[in-house]
């Protein structure tokens, strides 16, 4: 009986051992930064100002998508001209909206998009399009 004891309390604590999110920082960056697809507006694609700017695109992580940043500026490196900021706590982050024509002159810009995780993994991207009258 005994025997059975201590086998089965060197098997639990091999396990909570082996199980590194118990004992270690959950907020810690592990590598796997979250996945990032544009699907508007595509590289180098010209919209008129009368109809405005589709931004569509979905982050993918499997630490959940906690930030999501979203800034348009122009190439001459300006600062932004829409900067906004959409907070998550799920696997998956979709984000479908429409930037009014009265925000961009036309011209060229950067679409930057920042996807953070919970556990402060960061991707990155940039987009470039313009915008004719």
């Amino acid at each position: 009986m005994k025997l059975k004891s201590i086998l089965a309390t060197m098997l639990a604590v091999v396990m909570l051992t082996s199980c590194e999110d118990i004992f270690e920082d959950g907020m810690k960056p592990d590598g796997s930064k979250p996945y990032v697809t544009v699907n508007a507006p595509t590289a180098n694609h010209s919209f008129t100002k009368a109809n405005g700017v589709a931004v569509s695109l979905s982050v993918v992580d499997k630490d959940d998508v906690k930030d999501l940043i979203v800034q348009i500026s122009d190439l001459n490196g300006e600062a932004p001209i829409v900067d906004f900021t959409k907070h998550f706590n799920k696997n998956v982050a979709i984000l479908d909206t429409l930037v009014a024509q009265n925000q961009l002159m036309p011209g060229s810009y950067k679409l930057s998009i920042t996807a953070k995780d919970k556990r402060s993994n960061v991707q990155k991207q940039e987009i470039t399009f313009k915008v004719k009258e």
